[in-house]
């Protein structure tokens, strides 16, 4: 179990870098749980309403002890700027086993680019191109569904 825990922070600052690498610039951000991931800036056109929403992806992997584990990994961005991010590890039987999450601020710099500014729990910036495509929203080269 501790393995598995390690292993979700070491997902967790990996997947963020990659995100960050993939719109431009790098950000890392340490573990936190049980803080939700607050950003703001808002949607002040069409272009950027298009972010606007709450998103979902899951992988689902056997870990080093053979264990499967799905991590969750949740974005959502509110219209009036505010957003969320989290990931969650669960078990094979659904229970949250580690979450990971932090605080700042987005906004949309130019059309498709989001840039993210992290306040908490440590400060920097990630910067994500973004399509959306109906019900799924490409972020930083990564698919998300759109969450109900």
């Amino acid at each position: 179990m501790r393995r598995s825990a390690m292993l979700c922070g070491v997902l967790l600052l990996a997947g963020l870098s990659a995100l960050g690498a993939c719109g431009g610039s790098g950000g890392v951000v340490g573990p936190n749980r049980g803080t939700p991931m607050v950003f703001g800036g808002g949607a002040s056109s069409a272009v950027d309403t298009a972010i606007v929403g709450s998103w979902i992806r899951s992988v689902t992997d056997v870990d080093i002890d053979g264990d499967v584990r799905t991590n969750e990994e949740i974005w959502t961005f509110n219209p009036d700027g505010s957003a969320a991010h989290s990931v969650l590890t669960r078990d094979a039987g659904g229970s949250v086993i580690a979450r990971q999450d932090a605080v700042g601020r987005w906004t949309i710099a130019q059309p498709n680019l989001v840039t993210v500014d992290l306040a908490q729990p440590v400060s920097g910036s990630l910067q994500m191109q973004f399509i959306r495509q109906g019900d799924t929203l490409i972020l930083g080269g990564q698919v998300f569904d759109r969450r109900l």
